[in-house]
């Protein structure tokens, strides 16, 4: 069963791992690339199987089928035939002394019922379908939230490093206009203009900092790690 079930996740996984693929068309020459999708086709699994562990919705939905299983394997009992026993034993001295034994077996099918019992099972059965389903929609729910989650943290982590190397240049411009306007090479233009990108620059950073903290916070919620319920919230 496990084996099926990763098969299905492996065959729901195709299109993803086919789009980060293309996503790297030179990784069959250059080892770079290469290594960057062997990472990304890494922990995009890794972060599915995560959330299939951990993710609460699907433990409830989980559960929802074992309960509805439950109840079909009663109503499947309780449709049959039943037997009862009755074993009695009990020693007489009078008139004639011995040991008394006695089995009363009782047979009983819900013949007369109204088909009451076949309905109960018919009931039982749509509801461990209804349920299954339940759980299948909401494994396609997790996924999408991981995947839309990762994304956004990629995409995060891009623009983090990109107000880095912008915060960096910018540092070095205001110095070398401050040099340049000491030195009267440069005017105090100059010094308020690279003044004003360097602010501008460590205003990105901050900000791209937020963005990157608040994907990642996404993604762990998005697998479970950081479920409220989990940690013992309400």
């Amino acid at each position: 069963h496990k084996t099926f079930s990763s098969m299905k996740t492996m065959q729901k996984l195709a299109p993803k791992m086919n789009a980060i693929r293309d996503k790297y068309k030179k990784a069959k020459t250059d080892a770079a690339q290469r290594a960057k999708m062997n990472q990304e086709l890494t922990d995009s699994l890794k972060y599915l199987e995560r959330a299939f562990a951990r993710r609460l919705d699907l433990k409830r939905d989980e559960t929802n089928i074992k309960t509805s299983g439950a109840n079909l394997r009663i109503s499947k009992i309780n449709a049959g035939a039943q037997v009862e026993a009755d074993f009695t034993e009990f020693y007489r001295f009078d008139p004639d002394r011995g040991e008394n034994r006695s089995l009363v077996a009782t047979l009983t099918y819900p013949l007369f019922d109204a088909g009451r019992s076949r309905a109960d099972v018919r009931q039982a059965r749509a509801q461990v379908e209804q349920t299954e389903q339940q759980l299948e929609l909401s494994r396609q729910r997790v996924q999408l939230d991981v995947d839309q989650s990762y994304l956004l943290r990629d995409e995060a982590r891009a623009r983090l490093q990109a107000s880095g190397s912008a915060l960096g240049a910018a540092k070095i411009n205001y110095e070398a206009a401050t040099a340049a306007q000491k030195e009267g090479a440069g005017t105090i233009i100059d010094v308020i203009t690279a003044q004003t990108q360097l602010v501008t620059a460590e205003t990105n950073e901050v900000q791209a900092v937020y963005d990157f903290l608040t994907a990642d916070a996404r993604l762990k919620r998005a697998v479970g790690d950081n479920d409220p319920y989990t940690a013992g919230g309400r």
